[in-house]
Protein backbone atom coordinates (compact mmCIF):
# COMPACT_ATOMS: atom_id res chain seq x y z
CA UNK A 1 0.00 0.00 0.00
CA UNK A 2 1.59 3.19 -0.51
CA UNK A 3 1.74 5.78 1.45
CA UNK A 4 -0.30 8.36 -0.53
CA UNK A 5 -3.50 5.59 0.01
CA UNK A 6 -2.29 4.72 3.53
CA UNK A 7 -2.84 8.52 4.74
CA UNK A 8 -6.54 8.81 2.45
CA UNK A 9 -7.64 5.74 4.74
CA UNK A 10 -6.76 6.70 8.02
CA UNK A 11 -8.36 10.66 7.18
CA UNK A 12 -11.51 9.60 5.50
CA UNK A 13 -11.88 7.00 8.78
CA UNK A 14 -11.71 10.31 11.74
CA UNK A 15 -13.20 13.23 9.37
CA UNK A 16 -16.29 14.57 8.41
CA UNK A 17 -16.11 19.40 4.22
CA UNK A 18 -17.89 19.34 1.28
CA UNK A 19 -16.85 18.85 -2.09
CA UNK A 20 -13.16 20.62 -2.38
CA UNK A 21 -11.69 21.77 -5.87
CA UNK A 22 -9.63 19.88 -7.86
CA UNK A 23 -6.13 20.14 -6.88
CA UNK A 24 -3.97 22.04 -9.69
CA UNK A 25 -1.38 19.62 -11.47
CA UNK A 26 2.17 20.06 -11.17
CA UNK A 27 4.28 20.90 -8.03
CA UNK A 28 4.10 24.52 -7.24
CA UNK A 29 7.03 25.76 -5.60
CA UNK A 30 7.57 24.80 -2.19
CA UNK A 31 7.74 27.59 0.22
CA UNK A 32 10.25 30.07 1.35
CA UNK A 33 12.28 29.20 4.43
CA UNK A 34 13.68 32.14 5.46
CA UNK A 35 14.32 32.61 9.33
CA UNK A 36 12.89 35.86 11.27
CA UNK A 37 12.69 37.14 14.73
CA UNK A 38 9.00 37.64 14.46
CA UNK A 39 7.35 35.22 15.98
CA UNK A 40 5.35 32.65 13.35
CA UNK A 41 1.93 32.29 13.18
CA UNK A 42 1.74 28.72 14.26
CA UNK A 43 3.26 30.12 17.79
CA UNK A 44 0.73 29.27 19.68
CA UNK A 45 0.71 25.57 19.26
CA UNK A 46 4.12 25.55 20.90
CA UNK A 47 3.21 27.34 24.20
CA UNK A 48 1.28 24.29 26.21
CA UNK A 49 -2.11 25.64 25.06
CA UNK A 50 -5.93 24.81 25.29
CA UNK A 51 -8.50 25.66 23.20
CA UNK A 52 -12.27 25.00 22.57
CA UNK A 53 -14.11 25.25 19.41
CA UNK A 54 -17.48 25.05 18.63
CA UNK A 55 -19.06 24.96 14.55
CA UNK A 56 -21.41 23.34 12.08
CA UNK A 57 -20.94 19.71 10.94
CA UNK A 58 -22.55 19.57 7.28
CA UNK A 59 -23.33 16.15 5.38
CA UNK A 60 -23.92 15.83 1.52
CA UNK A 61 -25.09 11.99 0.42
CA UNK A 62 -25.34 11.52 -3.54
CA UNK A 63 -28.84 13.36 -4.85
CA UNK A 64 -30.61 10.21 -4.79
CA UNK A 65 -30.13 9.18 -1.00
CA UNK A 66 -31.42 12.51 0.48
CA UNK A 67 -30.86 16.29 0.88
CA UNK A 68 -27.91 18.06 2.36
CA UNK A 69 -28.07 18.20 6.30
CA UNK A 70 -26.56 20.87 8.51
CA UNK A 71 -26.51 20.34 12.47
CA UNK A 72 -24.49 22.05 15.37
CA UNK A 73 -21.20 20.49 15.99
CA UNK A 74 -20.19 19.28 19.39
CA UNK A 75 -18.14 21.37 21.36
CA UNK A 76 -14.21 20.03 21.28
CA UNK A 77 -11.51 20.97 23.92
CA UNK A 78 -7.75 20.51 22.21
CA UNK A 79 -4.69 20.70 24.21
CA UNK A 80 -1.29 20.93 22.87
CA UNK A 81 1.62 19.19 24.98
CA UNK A 82 5.11 20.49 23.65
CA UNK A 83 8.79 18.90 24.32
CA UNK A 84 11.49 19.05 22.00
CA UNK A 85 13.07 16.95 19.54
CA UNK A 86 16.90 17.81 18.66
CA UNK A 87 16.70 21.63 17.65
CA UNK A 88 13.01 20.89 16.30
CA UNK A 89 9.95 21.65 18.59
CA UNK A 90 7.26 19.43 18.97
CA UNK A 91 3.92 19.87 20.11
CA UNK A 92 1.16 16.77 20.43
CA UNK A 93 -2.49 18.09 20.33
CA UNK A 94 -5.46 15.51 21.41
CA UNK A 95 -8.76 16.75 21.31
CA UNK A 96 -11.73 15.47 23.22
CA UNK A 97 -15.77 16.31 23.10
CA UNK A 98 -18.69 14.90 25.25
CA UNK A 99 -19.95 13.58 21.72
CA UNK A 100 -19.18 12.02 18.48
CA UNK A 101 -19.54 13.78 15.04
CA UNK A 102 -17.18 16.55 16.09
CA UNK A 103 -14.53 16.01 13.31
CA UNK A 104 -11.79 17.18 15.20
CA UNK A 105 -10.38 14.27 17.58
CA UNK A 106 -8.45 12.77 14.56
CA UNK A 107 -7.46 15.94 12.65
CA UNK A 108 -5.82 18.75 12.52
CA UNK A 109 -5.59 21.03 15.14
CA UNK A 110 -5.38 17.54 16.61
CA UNK A 111 -2.23 15.40 15.81
CA UNK A 112 1.84 16.13 16.16
CA UNK A 113 3.45 18.96 14.79
CA UNK A 114 7.03 19.78 14.64
CA UNK A 115 8.46 23.23 14.08
CA UNK A 116 11.82 23.80 12.80
CA UNK A 117 13.92 27.21 11.98
CA UNK A 118 12.36 26.78 8.55
CA UNK A 119 8.90 26.16 9.26
CA UNK A 120 5.91 24.02 10.26
CA UNK A 121 5.10 19.66 9.66
CA UNK A 122 1.83 17.88 10.73
CA UNK A 123 1.12 14.32 11.33
CA UNK A 124 -2.28 12.66 11.80
CA UNK A 125 -2.47 11.44 15.49
CA UNK A 126 -2.78 7.87 14.64
CA UNK A 127 -0.79 8.04 11.33
CA UNK A 128 2.83 7.70 10.61
CA UNK A 129 5.24 9.11 12.89
CA UNK A 130 7.80 12.69 11.98
CA UNK A 131 11.42 12.50 12.14
CA UNK A 132 12.16 15.79 13.03
CA UNK A 133 15.59 14.87 11.32
CA UNK A 134 13.99 13.44 8.19
CA UNK A 135 11.68 16.09 7.09
CA UNK A 136 10.47 16.81 3.44
CA UNK A 137 10.81 19.91 2.60
CA UNK A 138 7.76 19.79 0.47
CA UNK A 139 5.68 18.50 2.88
CA UNK A 140 6.02 21.49 4.66
CA UNK A 141 2.35 23.17 5.94
CA UNK A 142 3.92 27.01 6.18
CA UNK A 143 7.23 28.66 6.43
CA UNK A 144 8.10 30.26 9.42
CA UNK A 145 7.80 33.55 7.46
CA UNK A 146 4.51 32.87 6.06
CA UNK A 147 4.36 32.34 2.10
CA UNK A 148 1.45 31.75 -0.04
CA UNK A 149 2.18 28.14 -1.72
CA UNK A 150 0.22 24.95 -2.75
CA UNK A 151 2.90 21.89 -3.30
CA UNK A 152 1.39 18.84 -4.82
CA UNK A 153 2.88 15.63 -4.11
CA UNK A 154 1.75 12.89 -6.76
CA UNK A 155 1.75 9.13 -5.28
CA UNK A 156 4.30 7.15 -7.73
CA UNK A 157 3.02 4.28 -6.63
CA UNK A 158 -1.12 5.30 -7.75
CA UNK A 159 -2.02 7.37 -11.07
CA UNK A 160 -4.07 9.96 -10.17
CA UNK A 161 -3.26 10.07 -6.29
CA UNK A 162 -1.60 13.18 -4.46
CA UNK A 163 -1.00 14.70 -1.53
CA UNK A 164 -0.79 18.75 -1.01
CA UNK A 165 0.39 20.99 0.80
CA UNK A 166 -0.85 24.61 1.08
CA UNK A 167 -1.02 27.95 2.95
CA UNK A 168 -2.52 31.13 2.05
CA UNK A 169 -3.42 34.85 3.87
CA UNK A 170 -6.92 34.89 5.34
CA UNK A 171 -9.02 37.13 7.08
CA UNK A 172 -8.03 39.34 9.60
CA UNK A 173 -3.98 39.46 9.46
CA UNK A 174 -4.58 34.98 9.88
CA UNK A 175 -2.82 32.23 7.89
CA UNK A 176 -4.77 29.70 6.64
CA UNK A 177 -2.76 26.20 6.38
CA UNK A 178 -3.47 22.56 5.59
CA UNK A 179 -3.22 19.55 3.82
CA UNK A 180 -5.24 17.77 1.33
CA UNK A 181 -5.14 14.01 -0.09
CA UNK A 182 -6.56 12.54 -3.12
CA UNK A 183 -6.72 9.01 -3.87
CA UNK A 184 -10.21 8.43 -5.15
CA UNK A 185 -11.85 9.96 -2.47
CA UNK A 186 -10.57 12.85 -0.85
CA UNK A 187 -10.32 14.37 2.83
CA UNK A 188 -8.07 16.75 4.43
CA UNK A 189 -8.14 20.37 6.69
CA UNK A 190 -7.26 23.51 7.20
CA UNK A 191 -6.53 25.79 9.67
CA UNK A 192 -6.24 29.66 10.44
CA UNK A 193 -4.02 30.87 13.03
CA UNK A 194 -2.43 34.60 14.18
CA UNK A 195 0.79 34.87 16.22
CA UNK A 196 -1.60 37.25 18.84
CA UNK A 197 -4.83 35.02 19.00
CA UNK A 198 -3.71 31.48 17.81
CA UNK A 199 -6.13 29.16 16.21
CA UNK A 200 -9.22 31.51 14.93
CA UNK A 201 -10.73 29.03 12.80
CA UNK A 202 -10.70 25.86 10.67
CA UNK A 203 -12.58 23.04 8.50
CA UNK A 204 -12.04 19.52 8.32
CA UNK A 205 -13.63 17.45 5.41
CA UNK A 206 -14.22 13.86 3.73
CA UNK A 207 -15.41 13.69 0.33
CA UNK A 208 -16.08 10.56 -1.07
CA UNK A 209 -19.88 8.86 -2.19
CA UNK A 210 -21.22 11.23 0.87
CA UNK A 211 -18.88 14.12 1.59
CA UNK A 212 -18.83 15.10 5.50
CA UNK A 213 -17.33 19.15 5.95
CA UNK A 214 -16.90 20.74 9.52
CA UNK A 215 -16.27 24.43 10.20
CA UNK A 216 -15.14 25.92 13.19
CA UNK A 217 -14.51 28.77 15.37
CA UNK A 218 -12.42 29.24 18.83
CA UNK A 219 -14.66 30.29 21.64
Amino acid sequence: MSRCTALLIALAACSPSSTKPAMPHGTPPTPATAGGDAAPVYGALFENATWTFTGEATTTPPVDMGPQTKAAMPTVTCTSVVDTVGTAKRAVVTCKSGAEGSGLLNMAPAGTFIATDAGLWWTFPEGQGLDAAKLDPREMLIARVAVAHSTEIPDPEMEGSAMRYHAAAGKDGAWCFGFDMAAGDEAGWEMCMTAARGIVSGSVFNAGATTFEVNYTRQ
